[in-house]
């Protein structure tokens, strides 16, 4: 019976996901020509303004994680000074946003990675003797953006050694994770454990959502096989690293 059940929902899902797949197909071909403009359009006006837009985000993300690192430095202070509820009311919120600005720097690296070569033409012969300045500074601009969130990201973990010396590991070694996790009592790995697999879980259904948009602008918008086999590949790798893990963690519990 579980079995008939769960047959239904997978010939539901295919069902779904054909007529999606389908009504995605007919609207990019009534309005292909459209969104072609309007990217050609944006990438007309990034590659002007490319620069200017990202250092004024990375000024606003500057801006805002220095508020959150001066914020955990006075909720510590109130912790230090406080006793019973408050000090724990204020040892929490330290670690909600000691994450949270963790979380900005880490997802801006990315944003700012991304923006950044969207801002550049697509060949390297598209590059004018005049625009070269200009693409010099957007590639400066972008890696300083970079390593301003590196700096900020160490700030917050040693900020967070201090307030809890039991955290140990240098941020830019590459067994920090490992020396971090080691100074985690079992409650504190637990929940990074449950946010891993949650990741996963969701990274293996936008890489999916991923790999059909790549079919769809290959059939659309002559974007190519890179961005499909890119894609695949990597979604591959996600599900192969998961289950070498996961066997080592059922073999290693045997033992």
């Amino acid at each position: 019976m579980k079995n008939r059940e769960s047959f239904i929902k997978l010939l539901l899902l295919a069902v779904i996901g054909a007529m999606i797949g389908v009504s995605g197909n007919i609207l990019l071909r009534f309005s292909g020509e459209g969104i072609k403009g309007i990217y050609a359009e944006m990438g007309a006006a990034l590659r002007h303004t490319g620069w200017k837009i990202e250092s004024l985000l990375i000024l606003v993300v500057m801006a805002v994680l220095i508020g959150i690192y001066r914020h955990l430095r006075s909720l510590w202070a109130q912790e230090e000074a406080s006793e019973d509820e408050t000090a724990d009311l204020c040892g929490e919120q330290f670690e909600r946003w000691a994450q949270t600005g963790i979380v900005i720097a880490n997802t801006a690296v990315g944003f700012f990675i991304v923006f950044g070569c969207l801002a550049f033409p697509g060949n390297v012969e598209d590059i004018s003797q005049g625009d070269g300045v200009k693409y010099l500074l957007l590639a400066a601009v972008m890696v300083f953006g970079c390593i301003a969130m590196a700096v900020m990201e160490i700030l917050f973990y040693h900020l967070m050694q201090k307030r809890d010396p039991s955290k140990k590991g240098d941020p830019v070694s590459f067994n920090f994770d490992k020396r971090w996790l080691e100074g985690c009592d079992e409650t504190e790995k637990l929940v990074l454990y449950q946010a891993g697999y949650g990741a996963f879980n969701s990274m293996q259904i936008v890489m999916l959502i991923g790999i059909i948009l790549a079919v769809f602008g290959k059939m659309q918008f002559g974007t190519g096989d890179f961005p499909l086999i890119l894609l695949g590949f990597m979604w591959v790798i996600g599900m192969l690293n998961f289950g070498i893990w996961k066997m080592k963690g059922l073999r290693k519990n045997r033992t």
